[in-house]
């Protein structure tokens, strides 16, 4: 199973990288590449319709898990 950490704050890699936590992303998708990549926020799916596309999933194969 491949993950992805997608996150609005634009120190999630640095946060990941601290904790030691990479290893368990297969990719990630920040703050910094929404800004760079002027993808919406939520609700629009455009920062995890990136996320798919960083693993090469087609977005209907992909599941979404998010904290309440």
């Amino acid at each position: 199973m491949n993950t992805v950490l997608v996150t609005a704050s634009k120190n999630g890699a640095e946060v990941l990288r601290v904790a030691n936590l990479e290893h368990l992303f297969d990719a990630t998708v920040t703050g910094v590449d929404a800004a760079q990549l002027h993808l919406h926020g939520k609700p629009a799916p455009d920062v995890f319709l990136e996320a798919a596309r960083r693993l090469s999933v087609p977005a209907n194969k992909a599941v979404v898990v998010e904290e309440p």
